[in-house]
């Protein structure tokens, strides 16, 4: 190590020039890297609602929803809002029931629109911001402040959201203000940025390299790496700082500081990167994609820590000397008399920790669901109650056990809605409602139907009125008895312009009046009779009449569309409950025997609550494998180190229960866990933070070598917490940053018990570890070392 020491530093120059155009490089390949912000692509295959999201993306195309809420409206301007909503492009359909509790509540109304875009395409985006306009031109303010009274939330929405920039910003100023309070030099800071910042630079371009970046990774990575890395930058200039007081030679001082350190450096990136990887045993896709992008940038950091920052040190060195200043050290000799007199009892709370920890993990349940949290979002949940969309597949051409299906799922307490061709537009209707549907005149829609069930006798009836003057055959003016005007008929709409006021015009044909049974499909297929020049009647359609059957059967088939696809049709369900909710796994469950009964087996379930009913047994599998993973390769690792068995298995215990306890205590307040932090805090905890209590037991150990136990707890102590108070500090702080300030609930939720997690193994370390490793001295001293040996330093003296 001394020999690469020596050349790097006796290169400091080119190995500059060389890591600078690395970073150029990186960074214009960084754009390159395609970031997929869209989750459910990360989910596993084998799970049955996994393959029903691809099969109806296949079929229907991609699809989001959006909620909308308005304050103090008037029926009247409820059906205003509604239609306008209906005419924005790209707006597949708009729900709304003034009669119906869940769509209002006291002076607010809600409505529930589904888009023709995914949530995450650009499309998506620009339909949002047309539904706030047409609000706006039905004069209501969707913007955020005193006068707000139209709100737009839902999946799309929290996806544009985003202040992932803003949130990086404020993390990395509160590192910078952690890295001057407890740095010893003013400059230090900014060169342990620059050099951690070369690394993470190299470590996003690098991604190009990749099929795809989740959006999760992107979001966290960066930030992550620099945290997770800046104990090697720490523990590297510390043994530096105290080789340099004892030679003149930078040269000499950094060879022998990385002669010290190389061991304790490696064996912590190690921790780290075996955690990061045994995430890539997941078969959700989401671990390999976190592992491999943070194990990679580990990597990097670990290569820039031992050739890039000795070049900078040693460039910097009286720079580092001149500008150095005070750091807070605690004087740790109380605390070490406290710690070596309650050994004992501080190893059996040790044992508690972990059994407790223990037990309380096996109550946890984690979150597949995280609910978009815009400000608006909340104004809607505030208000409303949950709602959670479902959608069944089923082969095409299975219509009457759809129809069977859909009558046994809306039985169903809890089912609000259940849509399919069955009960929409295959349904037979009458006159009354087939005009509601389609804005058609009933006399019309009357015409209609009778030319369609007698097409004959409808022929004849048009050509006698075709050939009739203007006065019925009653004498009247429209074929009434009494003369009165009949306002259900449209006027008649001549072929062409009339000569004079005198030319005789067509009538509508005097068809008799007959019940009217039929449904949306067939009155539309019906009236494309309307178009042909020879049809009986189109002497009676004027044009307004033509306008809105186009309109009708434009939107018959976008609507057929929406349920029909080429191979596979679908019913649409919506619950009343949230999807992880108790009664969503009911009726989730129950709709799944119902498909089974009425399609033997062919049928499949999409949506959220589908996803939740099925995911946890699968993950469950997923986290025990991962946890058994890191367990087992820290163990090698810290085995490897110390060479002593029940060392080993304290310190492996010690963190896996305080990652239990973080999971259990989060789990017993009743915060919801999304399932992504839970293998976050497992893979990163267990290998980021046993850093720490590696870096605290091999100063024990060192310190042990001739001094008693009582001085070797103070003197590990004080050459430890340093280190573990900026590198945790670091950590801590980051993590809480990103899980207060960011916009997207997925990176807060992560984020926010990676912090916890830190919080609770930090404290473990330096509360429990310096007793229980009194408690074991015997296998924690080194047998090794001659008791004069002069004293060495693993992490610098702090």
């Amino acid at each position: 190590m001394e020999k690469l020491s020596r050349f790097l530093t006796a290169h400091a120059g080119l190995i500059l020039a060389l890591y600078l155009g690395l970073a150029i490089a990186s960074a214009l390949a960084i754009p390159l890297a395609h970031v997929n912000r869209d989750l459910s692509a990360y989910l596993p295959s084998s799970l049955q609602s996994t393959e029903a999201l691809q099969l109806m993306r296949q079929q229907f195309g991609s699809e989001t929803s959006a909620t909308v809420m308005v304050k103090g409206a008037s029926d009247e301007q409820l059906a205003d809002v509604a239609a306008a909503l209906e005419r924005v492009d790209g707006v597949g359909s708009v729900r709304f029931d003034a009669s119906d509790s869940l769509m209002r509540a006291d002076d607010y109304a809600r409505m529930t629109l589904s888009l023709r875009a995914g949530t995450y395409d650009e499309r998506a985006a620009a339909i949002l911001d047309d539904l706030r306009q047409a609000l706006r031109d039905q004069g209501f303010d969707p913007n955020a402040g005193e006068g707000q009274n139209a709100f737009v939330g839902g999946p799309a929405v929290q996806a544009n959201d985003d202040n992932l920039s803003i949130t990086l910003a404020i993390a990395c100023v509160l590192l910078t203000l952690i890295l001057f309070v407890m740095a010893r030099s003013w400059i230090e800071p900014f060169m342990f940025l620059g050099t951690i910042g070369v690394a993470i630079v190299l470590g996003m371009g690098t991604n190009a390299l990749l099929p795809d970046v989740s959006k999760l990774t992107f979001s966290i990575a960066a930030i992550l790496q620099l945290v997770l890395s800046m104990d090697y930058s720490i523990m590297l200039t510390d043994a530096y700082r105290e080789q340099r007081a004892r030679t003149d030679s930078p040269h000499d001082a950094m060879a022998r500081a990385l002669s010290r350190t190389a061991t304790a450096i490696a064996s912590s990136s190690a921790t780290t990167v075996a955690g990061l990887l045994c995430m890539v045993a997941m078969s959700f896709a989401i671990g390999p994609d976190l592992g491999i992008v943070l194990a990679k940038g580990v990597l990097f950091s670990l290569l820039v820590v031992f050739t890039l920052l000795p070049a900078c040190i040693v460039l910097l060195d009286r720079a580092l000397l001149r500008t150095a200043k005070p750091a807070p050290r605690p004087q740790m000799s109380a605390y070490a008399r406290m710690q070596h007199r309650g050994r004992a009892a501080l190893a059996v709370g040790m044992v508690v920790l972990v059994a407790a920890g223990f037990g309380l993990k096996s109550t946890l349940e984690g979150s597949f669901y995280t609910a978009p949290a815009t400000a608006d979002d909340k104004a809607i949940d505030e208000r409303f109650p949950a709602l959670t969309n479902l959608a069944a597949l089923y082969p095409r051409g299975q219509e009457d056990a759809a129809a069977r299906a859909l009558e046994r799922i809306e039985a169903l307490d809890g089912v609000v809605w259940a849509e399919g061709l069955a009960n929409t537009l295959d349904r037979k209707r009458d006159v009354a409602e087939l005009s509601q549907a389609t804005g058609l005149d009933e006399a019309v829609i009357a015409r209609i139907a009778f030319a369609s069930a007698h097409p004959d006798q409808a022929a004849a009836l048009a050509a006698a009125a075709t050939g009739s003057e203007t006065a019925g055959p009653n004498g009247s003016a429209d074929g009434r008895e009494d003369g009165r005007a009949d306002r259900s008929a449209p006027a008649a709409t001549p072929t062409a312009p009339p000569a004079s006021t005198n030319q005789a015009t067509p009538t509508a044909p005097p068809f008799p009046a007959e019940p009217v049974s039929m449904s949306l499909t067939e009155l539309v297929e019906a009236a494309a009779a309307l178009a042909a020049p020879d049809s009986p009647l189109v002497a009676s359609a004027s044009d307004e009449d033509r306008a809105r059957l186009n309109a009708a059967r434009k939107r018959l088939d976008e609507a057929r569309d929406a349920m029909q696809g080429a191979q596979w049709s679908r019913l649409a369900l919506t619950l009343d409950a949230g999807p992880e909710s108790a009664t969503s796994r009911t009726l989730v469950a129950d709709v799944r025997r119902i498909l089974a009964d009425e399609f033997e087996g062919e049928a499949r379930l999409a949506g959220d609550a589908a996803l939740t009913s099925e995911a946890p047994a699968v993950f469950s599998k997923d986290l025990t494998l991962v946890t058994l993973l890191t367990i087992g390769c820290i163990f090698a690792i810290v085995l490897a180190t110390f060479r002593s068995i029940p060392l080993a298995l304290a310190l492996v215990a010690l963190i896996q229960g305080s990652i239990n306890l973080t999971c259990g205590l989060t789990s017993a307040f009743g915060v919801s866990t999304y399932y992504v932090a839970l293998v976050i805090v497992q893979a990163i905890l267990m290998g980021a933070t046993i850093d720490y209590a590696i870096l605290y037991t091999q100063n024990y150990r060192l310190a042990r070598a001739h001094l008693d136990v009582r001085a070797s707890i103070q003197r590990a102590l004080a050459q430890s917490v340093g280190t573990i108070a900026t590198s945790g500090g670091i950590l801590l702080t980051a993590t809480l940053t990103l899980g207060l300030v960011s916009s997207d609930p997925t990176t807060a939720q992560v984020c926010l018990t990676l912090a916890r997690g830190t919080a609770v193994a930090v404290a473990s370390i330096v509360l429990l570890l310096p007793g229980t490793l009194a408690t074991l001295d015997r296998f924690a001293r080194p047998k090794s070392l001659a008791a004069g040996k002069n004293e060495q330093s693993a992490g610098g003296d702090a």
